[in-house]
């Protein structure tokens, strides 16, 4: 019975290591950060930066910039999705007041806004042509996320 009790463990522990990846982003400046990232997390490639969302139900995003980034090294695999060929559109972009979403469908959605640092700076229930007002927001980069698309809004 204790070695039935210490294989299922082990099977466990094993099971376990092979659902997380970390994964390590390091700097041009030599700095590197690490973000563990488990079997629901997400990584997301834009063409000028990359987030790392640790886990289905993390409320924050790691983000960096490309121009900062000389590698990018993973312990183990994760899904990677490329957000060049997301479905999801805002228009216009850049926006000033608000923005239209497209590419959500007719059901509301959990739309989220990050700033560049990660941080949700506005959340809500969204269809397509809904206008998401942003007026209040500082100008600079955001993250928009609706499911697994995620789009760069620049706020002027």
């Amino acid at each position: 019975m204790k070695k039935h009790l210490i294989m299922i463990a082990l099977l466990l522990l094993v099971w376990a290591m092979q659902a997380q990846v970390t994964v390590t982003v390091v700097g041009t400046d030599g700095t590197s950060h690490e973000v563990a990232v488990d079997a629901t997390g997400e990584i997301y490639f834009g063409t000028d930066y990359m987030a790392i969302m640790p886990t289905a139900s993390a409320s924050q995003l790691e983000t960096f910039q490309m121009d900062d980034v000389r590698k990018v090294l993973f312990s183990g695999s994760a899904r990677i999705i490329d957000v060049r060929g997301a479905e999801l559109t805002i228009m216009p972009n850049p926006a000033s007041e608000h923005f239209t979403v497209k590419g959500i469908g007719n059901e509301p959605q959990l739309l989220t806004v990050y700033s560049i640092s990660g941080t949700p700076v506005l959340q809500g229930r969204y269809s397509d042509g809904e206008r998401v007002e942003v007026s209040t927001l500082p100008q600079g980069i955001y993250l928009v996320r609706v499911g697994r698309n995620v789009v760069k809004l620049i706020k002027r």
